[in-house]
């Protein structure tokens, strides 16, 4: 089996049919910041890995086969738009599967597209889960995520002390951007300034 845009019929539909069995869908609207270097380094999620390098067809193949992480370095090719047309509906298609087969990689950058409304409708509650499930097993972007949630009162309300919860299980691991936002905050310096906190309607 090869996964491809073209096996796949209507990435759209796909995507409609997949998330929507016993899910409820979030009615809430997130009023997010605009793009910039802060907000953006906190849903980076994990790096690249070497299967960025490989050809498209390749990836295809092994995705097909059932290989995690060729499905994650194929959804980010559709989602940035690098080598192949931008499909955003595809790419979370494609990290749902891979996060299905075990790439906490994959889980993240799908709750990252919950929770900004990227190829799907905005669902932060959906995105919530997923961070957590995943700072439950230890990945520490996950819990660093959700702590800059509770910080900037995005999505959840604003709470410094579960802020902090997550700051420090994200710290706990070793990794450094959590500790550095562990120690902003405990030296009551907020990262995000107050004109960039959005309330869910």
């Amino acid at each position: 089996m090869v996964f491809s845009r073209a096996t796949s019929v209507c990435s759209t539909c796909l995507i409609a049919v997949a998330f929507a069995p016993g899910c409820a869908t979030s009615t809430s609207a997130i009023h997010l910041p605009p793009p910039d270097a802060a907000f953006d380094s906190v849903f980076d999620g994990p790096p690249p890995t070497a299967k960025d390098a490989l050809a498209t067809s390749d990836l295809e193949v092994a995705c097909g086969a059932g290989d995690a992480p060729s499905c994650t370095a194929l959804a980010s090719r559709y989602r940035v738009g690098e080598g192949e047309a931008r499909d955003p509906a595809f790419a979370a298609l494609l990290y749902r599967r891979a996060c299905e087969l075990g790439d906490p990689g994959a889980c993240h950058h799908l709750g990252n597209m919950y929770f900004i409304g990227d190829g799907m409708p905005q669902d932060a509650g959906r995105a919530l889960l997923l961070y957590n499930r995943l700072c439950e097993q230890g990945q520490p972007t996950a819990c660093q995520v959700i702590g800059w949630l509770f910080e900037a009162g995005l999505g959840v309300p604003r709470d410094l002390d579960q802020a902090k919860f997550y700051y420090e299980r994200s710290c706990s691991t070793g990794y450094e951007d959590g500790c550095r936002r562990l120690k902003a905050l405990g030296q009551k310096i907020v990262t995000i300034p107050s004109s960039r906190l959005f309330d869910v309607e």
